[in-house]
């Protein structure tokens, strides 16, 4: 059993008894909030920590030149645009719901072996369909959290259709990538398991309060796996993998993140006249995670590429 899907195992398993707590004891308001912080700030962002290694391990195994002033300046640079981009919201929006989908697909689908034009459908499909989830299946408790969300749905006639065809969209999108899945991946032992466990998360998160599930998602899932899938490519133990990567330096990067994140906030605040502080969050939260989708593409897709030629 691989080390991703042995790390989806376990997470599944903690995020049912969460989601039984949640339902058991209808989990105040406070510690979902403590949740959400805690899973975020302990994870979420940190993991993009590593960016500087995995972009350094890509261009050795591509028998490319690696140069960290060089990495900065590509990450830094994309941080602006993508900030600027901020000043026309729908295309802001529009462009990191794309890229996160790709982003959360190819980390979610990294164990299925398929061609990769093919994987390419998969992958979006899948990870539309998380956002599709977690954006229009809970809209209710998003406008409670952030009020301007209802006015944008009130303007949008096309946001108000998909949420009143919500089922439909859902399910399509999610049951053509499985279904893709099913057909074209290389069949082993696990293929019925690994797609089973695609289905419950989408379930569980389905059936969590958002902040949790957000949180849920993003926070550990996501993260965890991101960095069980370069732990995996380096065959790191896991105390072989702490040495080795949780270092000064990839502890600076993490703080630098933090810095660059508040800084965001005040910069969003005060310049492009957004109030709500979860919006704003958000909104600084996808300027720093648009080069950290850039490098680990890399990463997936130059796995990808060598799995469909074995």
């Amino acid at each position: 059993m691989s080390i991703p899907f042995r790390t989806q195992l376990y997470l599944l398993a903690f995020g049912w008894s969460l989601a039984i707590l949640c339902g058991q004891t209808n989990l105040p308001l406070p510690w979902q909030w403590g949740f959400f912080i805690l899973t975020i700030v302990g994870l979420g962002i940190p993991h993009g920590a590593l960016d500087f290694i995995v972009a350094r391990h890509n261009a050795e195994k591509q028998n490319g030149a690696y140069s960290l002033s060089r990495f900065l300046f590509f990450y830094v640079g994309q941080s602006i645009l993508f900030l600027l981009m901020w000043i026309w919201p729908p295309l802001a929006l529009t462009l990191f719901l794309i890229f996160s989908a790709l982003h959360f697909g190819e980390t979610d689908l990294q164990e299925f072996r398929l061609q990769p034009k093919i994987k390419t459908i998969a992958v979006f499909l899948y990870g539309a369909s998380t956002f599709i989830l977690l954006l229009l299946g809970h809209h209710q408790e998003l406008i409670g959290y952030i009020p301007e969300i209802g006015g944008f749905i009130q303007r949008s006639d096309f946001i108000r259709w998909s949420i009143q065809h919500f089922d439909a969209i859902y399910q399509g999108t999610l049951f053509s990538s499985l279904l893709l899945l099913l057909i074209f991946t290389k069949k082993d032992e696990n293929l019925f398991f690994r797609v089973m466990v695609l289905v419950l998360v989408q379930y569980l998160v389905s059936n969590l309060p958002f902040l949790i599930g957000f949180a849920f998602y993003f926070g550990l899932w996501h993260s965890l796996l991101s960095i069980q899938a370069i732990r995996q490519e380096a065959q790191f133990t896991s105390l072989t993998f702490m040495r080795k990567y949780i270092t000064p330096q990839t502890v600076s990067f993490a703080g630098l993140a933090f810095v660059i994140l508040f800084g965001l906030y005040f910069l969003i605040d005060r310049y492009l006249n957004y109030s709500n502080g979860l919006f704003i969050f958000f909104i600084g939260l996808s300027i720093l995670a648009i080069p950290h989708m850039q490098v680990m593409h890399g990463f997936f897709s130059r796995n990808r590429k060598r799995v469909s030629s074995e």
